[in-house]
């Protein structure tokens, strides 16, 4: 059975131990965990997407299963609604403001209701897990969080 990435975080955050937590993290480990980790917590990743909460309608999935769209998977699109040391990754080359904010909208309306939440919850450089910090992150992948990046490292990782 595949876990969404809020219900990985969710299991990370009930964990009471580090090293626990940092088994989890790298038993789930893959590049689109940790582009999300590393889009939400890495000070050279700057959302320009607004950070209020745009209108769209949750997915009324019941369950992550039977969406068919995982944040996990669409992690490597994320270039589109950010800046990477101030500067715009391939993906979101040519990008109105307009256009980016409705593909963002699209992105939310697509994916289940809890990782909606989640890509929320990123934009404004956090995750609602207990536990689940930039420092227990940067200790369990050293130099996933760093404090400049190029473009073509960004690119390598799609």
């Amino acid at each position: 059975m595949n876990l969404s990435l809020h219900e990985k975080f969710e299991k990370v955050g009930k964990e009471k131990s580090i090293k626990k937590k940092q088994g989890l993290l790298r038993e789930y480990d893959t590049p689109g965990f940790r582009a999300i980790l590393r889009s939400t917590y890495d000070e050279t990743i700057q959302w320009i997407v607004p950070d209020s909460r745009p209108p769209f309608e949750l997915n009324d999935a019941p369950g992550f299963d039977l969406v068919g769209v995982s944040l996990e998977n669409e992690a490597m699109k994320i270039g589109r609604f950010v800046l990477v040391n101030g500067q715009v990754p391939q993906q979101g080359v040519g990008l109105k403001k307009l256009k980016r904010e409705t593909l963002f909208i699209q992105l939310l309306e697509s994916l289940h209701s809890t990782e909606a939440e989640l890509l929320l919850n990123m934009v404004n450089g956090r995750l609602p897990y207990k536990g689940l910090t930039s420092g227990l992150v940067n200790e369990t992948f050293p130099g996933l969080i760093t404090t400049e990046i190029s473009e073509e490292e960004w690119e390598l990782e799609e």
